[in-house]
């Protein structure tokens, strides 16, 4: 009686992972992955994600993040600053007496995420976030910042708030080697 519910639970344990693997194959063939099929894949050069989201050549432009699931907001810079937003991590902030950059939500909405990129990681370790809340004149300090560093020249920083924000300032070291700043009302779903 033993080996028959053996049998049984290990033929079980065999369709659950054959299956999984096929509604797995079928997610990533459709540009969708995780649980339920329950995540977009935002690769660059509409190249597939893996089954865990991970893109081979990175995110697409307009996305961020793990697994690239943050949608980058546009925002407007002055002439002297559209090094910020071209989306080339070569082109960095050669000014050193700029101490802060401040740019303006296209659309304002609640802020989560902050992606900087920087020309060394030295210019990483000391930064400031501040947000504008709409139609307010003061700058707020983000509250417990939090940050990951996604390689040695790139931090991603989370800003949670339910504010709905207009502006976002970065000071600190890390503008003297600024190169790229990316902002996220949320993930994608949320």
């Amino acid at each position: 009686m033993a080996l028959c519910s053996s049998n049984v639970i290990f033929t079980v344990f065999v369709f659950l992972v054959l299956f999984s693997g096929i509604c797995i194959a079928q997610c990533n063939l459709r540009g969708w992955f995780g649980d339920g099929c329950q995540f977009q894949c935002h690769c660059g050069g509409n190249v597939e994600c893996s089954q865990f989201g991970t893109c081979i050549d990175g995110c697409d432009p307009q996305w961020f993040g793990p697994a690239c699931q943050y949608d980058v907001s546009e925002y407007t810079v002055g002439p002297d600053l559209s090094w910020l937003s071209d989306n080339d991590h070569t082109t960095c902030n050669n000014r050193d007496n700029v101490q802060s950059i401040t740019v303006e939500l296209d659309t304002p909405h609640p802020l989560t995420w902050v992606r900087v990129v920087a020309s060394a990681p030295a210019y990483l370790d000391q930064f400031e976030l501040r947000y504008q809340i709409e139609g307010s004149g003061t700058f707020i300090r983000c509250a417990n910042p939090r940050s990951a560093r996604v390689d040695d020249s790139t931090l991603d920083i989370s800003c949670p708030t339910s504010d709905v924000v207009s502006h976002v300032t970065v000071s600190g070291f890390i503008v003297r080697g600024l190169c790229s700043l990316y902002i996220s009302g949320g993930k994608e779903g949320s």
